[in-house]
Parts: structure tokens; sequence; C-alpha cells
């Protein structure tokens, strides 16, 4: 996989979170879809070089899994969107830093 290729998707990705709306009936399973390909994409950057990516797969992910649960375990609407806001937000830069990095590494 070239790092074009990477930086292609995680820009999907990114734009993909950007789509994603609370009001949307399947806004939950969107963030997770996306979550679940970023986990993917990082696995196997990760792979390639451990030490660039190993803080955004063992820490940021798990973040974002975290954020997924309050938004899946509060009854309480406000707080969900507060939440699903969150999760958003902090998806979003998480890509950004990850294509940040993949950009470094193709220089």
């Amino acid at each position: 996989m070239g790092y074009e290729n990477i930086i292609s998707q995680l820009q999907r990705l990114y734009f993909g979170v950007e789509d994603l709306s609370y009001d949307n009936f399947d806004h939950r399973e969107g963030a997770s879809e996306i979550i679940s390909q970023y986990n993917r994409i990082l696995t196997t950057l990760y792979q390639q070089h451990a030490e660039v990516f190993e803080n955004l797969l063992q820490i940021g992910v798990n973040e974002l899994l975290d954020h997924l649960a309050l938004l899946d375990n509060n009854l309480n609407v406000d707080n969900r969107k507060e939440y699903f806001d969150d999760l958003k937000f902090y998806l979003q830069e998480s890509i950004l830093e990850a294509r940040s990095k993949v950009k470094s590494l193709g220089s």
C-alpha cells in the first residue's frame, strides 16, 4: 500500500466523519465503521513504522472507542449529542494527525 493511497483513504475517512450527523438514524453505525476502517489503516501503518504510529493506534483508537461507549451508554439526549460532537472532533483530529505522519514518511 503506497503512501498516496493511504493519504487518499484517510482523506475519505475524514470527509466521511464530516458527513456524519447526530440527526441521522445511523450516526452511531457510521462512526463505528469509520473507526473500524481507521483502525485497520493504523494497524497496517504500525506494522511498518511502529515508532511513528504507536500512540495513534494504542491510545488514540482506545480514546475513540471510549467516546463511542459514552455515546452508547448515556440516555440523556443532550449528553449523547455532546459526546457525538466530541467523537467527531477527536476522530477528525486523529485522522489529520495520521495523515500528517504518513505525508512526512513519503517526503
